[in-house]
């Protein structure tokens, strides 16, 4: 068993645990503000606070997340080449590491939206991108502050141009112009470095989804031009792209246990308890919480994933509910039994607790695998998949840092009352039973479980609730600067 012990993500941790991002800028060009957002962290460590004074070399880091090392830069100032020549050999020196980890994976330049007419790049701006064109290191300019280029369209628009509007349309129409002014702003960059790839960021609610672009140019970039093994570090450091969240869970779990799932080597002869922790484990490093008290790894969390999937144990589901949450109790008291933990027999003893300790210590066996084992497995990736996803969205909308048992439980109880729940499950049996007992053709079953995460995913809740925004303009323009923030 020793050899089925240690999940795929761990040998991807060895190669590369950190994503390495170097953020240039000057101070208050919003370069804290993305590090905080990107990795969803509260508190970084630095090695100097003192505003505007930064050695590159010294490594960001957060206790709140261990899998991102981010690095400082000052600014080019004008007519001051001395920081373009320090940010260059330090480049050079990460690029000739021979290890993974310690090269650079990517570089954030941060600039603030500039007013209109504003200059965008200073002369040393422009130089560093030039230089970076012969370099295959992923630069992507990130434009913080975008709220204010909402603000001051909004503040020079003609009343009469939006009297007919109402609320929507306004908005709308602001959007617009303020894209198409972004869109000004990428086209002068390009004539730069036509590769440049520009983003923008706001810390104002209603753009909080901007982030979530930064971490997929970013992660797109890093697969293209770095290595995959980086690309996967990134994916796991960063808590703003859920979709990345969930493409980085499958890829890594095709690599080995979620491939040949009904015709598994790496599951024969090993307990479905066992199939399942396997599974969890690699799942929830991917996601990458930060779950101070490690409740995503406890077995009152896997109890709520196996309450999900229980219904699968069996060919008839009414045979196998779970109804009552107080059977949560005992499917964790059974865990606990199986973990070495102490639990109070009951008197007489408990048919359903006997029923569970049966089915989780039933074996996997690939030459006479079950329907319904196949079903349990493939339910248990989905289930968990989606009820992480919510958690995800729920932290997200709430800026929680830190997990707590009230929102892992929110997000179990919506999956586990949701219609997707029971289409998943549905169409899971259907196609367990197309296969029959016996594998008949080529074993797909993780194409199947990749379908399904992808069909019945949140996507809806890509789409945040922003607050109604007035249609009085004169409101409009006087709250427009009092609503900036300074990232």
């Amino acid at each position: 068993m020793d050899d089925y012990d240690e999940p795929i993500t761990d040998e991807v941790f060895r190669e590369c645990p950190k994503f390495r991002v170097l953020l240039l800028g000057k101070t208050g060009a919003g370069k804290t503000s993305l590090i905080k957002r990107a990795f969803n962290v509260n508190n970084i460590q630095e090695s100097n606070l003192e505003p505007g004074v930064c050695n590159i070399s010294d490594e960001i880091v957060s206790e709140e997340n261990s899998h991102f090392i981010a690095h400082d830069s000052q600014g080019f100032e004008p007519g001051e080449s001395k920081n373009f020549e320090i940010v260059k050999a330090f480049i050079a020196q990460r690029q000739a590491q021979p290890a993974l980890k310690d090269q650079l994976h990517a570089i954030w330049h941060c600039i603030p939206v500039p007013h209109a007419g504003g200059r965008i790049f200073e002369t040393g701006d422009e130089n560093f991108h030039k230089f970076m064109v012969s370099i295959r290191i992923p630069v992507i300019v990130v434009f913080t502050q975008y709220d204010r280029l909402y603000n001051q369209i909004a503040l020079k628009t003609d009343r009469a141009q939006v009297a007919e509007m109402n609320d929507a349309q306004i908005e709308q129409f602001l959007d617009n112009k303020t894209k198409e002014m972004f869109k000004g702003f990428v086209k002068d960059l390009r004539e730069i470095n036509p590769k440049l790839r520009c983003t923008p960021v706001s810390n104002v609610d209603r753009y909080c989804e901007t982030y979530s672009e930064v971490i997929s140019m970013t992660s797109n970039l890093v697969r293209d031009h770095v290595a995959k093994t980086a690309w996967y570090a990134a994916a796991v450091s960063q808590r703003a792209d859920v979709d990345l969240k969930i493409e980085a869970s499958i890829e890594l779990g095709m690599k080995r246990y979620w491939r040949k799932l009904s015709t598994s080597n790496h599951f024969d002869g090993m307990t479905l308890r066992f199939c399942f922790e396997q599974i969890q484990r690699e799942v929830i490093d991917v996601w990458n919480f930060n779950d101070v008290d490690k409740i995503l790894t406890s077995n009152g969390f896997m109890a709520m994933i196996l309450r999900l999937v229980y219904d699968l144990s069996t060919p008839s589901p009414s045979n196998a509910v779970l109804g009552s949450s107080q059977e949560l109790d005992k499917i964790k008291d059974v865990l606990d039994a199986l973990t070495g933990n102490p639990v109070a027999e009951s008197t007489p003893p408990d048919p359903v607790k006997i029923g569970l300790l049966n089915w989780l210590s039933g074996v996997y066996q690939k030459k006479t695998l079950s329907p319904s084992t196949l079903c349990t497995l493939m339910g248990f990736i989905v289930d968990l998949t989606m009820t992480l996803e919510r958690l995800f969205w729920n932290a997200f909308r709430k800026g929680v840092h830190s997990l707590t048992m009230h929102e892992v439980q929110t997000a179990y109880g919506e999956y586990y009352r949701s219609d997707e729940r029971a289409r998943v499950h549905q169409e899971i049996r259907n196609y367990a039973a197309s296969r029959g007992h016996k594998p008949k053709g080529p074993d797909d079953a993780e194409i199947e479980v990749k379908r399904l995460i992808g069909t019945y995913r949140l996507v809806e809740s890509r789409q945040p609730q922003w607050d109604v925004v007035s249609s009085n303009l004169e409101e409009r323009e006087a709250d427009c600067w009092a609503n900036c923030r300074i990232i």
